[in-house]
Parts: C-alpha cells; sequence; structure tokens
C-alpha cells in the first residue's frame, strides 16, 4: 500500500497509511462542503457563505468545525485524533437519531442512514490501521488475520530479534524498550530455512515487552512467500 512521508516532531521519518492520509484530508474538507450544503439548502449565495457560522449555536459550531482538529492530529499520527474521531462520531449518530425522534421526515432518516453507511465504511477500509494501542476493543485491535504462536528469528536494524506470533497481517516482535513511534515504518528480515527476506512493515503497537508490525505492500509473491513461512516454521 502506498504511504505518505512527512517529518514528526522528534525529526524522525514517520510514514502514515494511505487510508488515514485520505480519511484526514476527508475530514479538513467536510466543514466547508457542509457550509457550501447548507447556502444551497437556504439559496445563499456564495459570496455570503461565510456568515453562515455567525448564524448557528455554539454546538452545531464545534461539530461543525471539531473535524479540522481530529484530521490534522490523524495525520500526524497522534492517537487522540482516534478518540476524538470515536466521540465526534458517537454525537453526531446521537444527534441524528435525535432529530430524526423529534421530528420524523424522510429527510431526517435520510441523514441517520448516510451517516451510519459513511462510519461504517470507515472503519471497514480503515481497519488494519486502527489498531492498538488508538483502539484496545480487543486486546490485539481488530485485525482480520487469525494470529499464530509462532517463533520466528527476525532482524531490525541489525540486532536479531524473536516473535511471539505471526500471521499474513503482521507480526508481535519481542523488543524491550522499543526506540520507535507508531505507524514509524521499519524494514524487518525474516530468516526462513537458512534464508532472509525483507519485508516493509509499520509499526501499530507498542507493549512494555513488544511491537506489534503490520506488513505493507505485500505483492502475491510475498503473500505466498508468508503463507509458506508460517505453514512450515
Amino acid at each position: 500500500m502506498k504511504i505518505f512521508n512527512f517529518l514528526s516532531e522528534r525529526r524522525k521519518r514517520i510514514k502514515i497509511p494511505t487510508s488515514i492520509v485520505i480519511l484526514s484530508l476527508f475530514l479538513f474538507v467536510l466543514p466547508l462542503v457542509n457550509i457550501s450544503y447548507m447556502g444551497l439548502s437556504n439559496n445563499i449565495f456564495i459570496k455570503d457563505l461565510y456568515k453562515i457560522p455567525s448564524r448557528l449555536s455554539v454546538f452545531t459550531n464545534i461539530m461543525l468545525f471539531a473535524p479540522i482538529l481530529i484530521a490534522i492530529m490523524l495525520f500526524l499520527g497522534k492517537k487522540r485524533g482516534w478518540y476524538l474521531f470515536l466521540a465526534y462520531s458517537s454525537i453526531l449518530i446521537f444527534q441524528n437519531i435525535y432529530s430524526l425522534v423529534v421530528l420524523p421526515s424522510i429527510q431526517n432518516s435520510g441523514i441517520l442512514f448516510r451517516t451510519i453507511v459513511w462510519l461504517s465504511l470507515v472503519i471497514y477500509f480503515c481497519k488494519k490501521d486502527i489498531s492498538a494501542p488508538y483502539l484496545k476493543m480487543y486486546p490485539r485491535g481488530w485485525r482480520g488475520e487469525k494470529r499464530t504462536p509462532l517463533k520466528l528469528r527476525v532482524k531490525i536494524k541489525g540486532i536479531d530479534y524473536v516473535t511471539a506470533d505471526a500471521s499474513l497481517s503482521g507480526i508481535f516482535v519481542f523488543f524491550p524498550e522499543c526506540p520507535f513511534q507508531l505507524t514509524e515504518e521499519i524494514e524487518v528480515e525474516i530468516y526462513f530455512e537458512e534464508k532472509s527476506y525483507n519485508f516493509s512493515t509499520g509499526v501499530v503497537r507498542i507493549d512494555n515487552n513488544g511491537i506489534g508490525l503490520a506488513f505493507r505492500n505485500l505483492d502475491k509473491e510475498k503473500t505466498e512467500l508468508l503463507k509458506k513461512i508460517i505453514i512450515n516454521s
């Protein structure tokens, strides 16, 4: 999967998955889209769109512009961004349900339906990149692949380590005092049958005893190689 680079606050190269970049960009422009929609619905001229926020309540303005803050935090790889996104989504759904109960209409039903569909799509496309410690709903985050307890010899930054488990999605490596940051890309050598194979990974979890790494840019050949390693190790 293609990923984008940016320089972190600590001057380390951090790489953000494409799905997160797209979500961040969408959230960043969402207030402008909503203001434009309000103007279109109320026959307000483009030159007067800037007046719309002044006519709204404080709560509505917070809901209107909160996506910008969430987008920035997600793009910077801050885990608070995920919690803000969850809180914002929950409030948005509750608000839509309340509007439907108070004023039942096809329009309000459609708004609620679109909100649920949109959030479902976000979770579906970002689920591999939304993992602990961002969302600790399960001990190992949201993963589509079953993890197999497996001790593999791996090399990271020229030092040998051992995995605790592995799947086609990623590996968990025993790595005390991890110097890496979440979303940072790491090249990993996996040893199998006296040969080493290079894989591109990204840090998705940091624990006291190790790190969770998700595989990036897997092609068909490397996927088949991983299957062989997991089955025969």
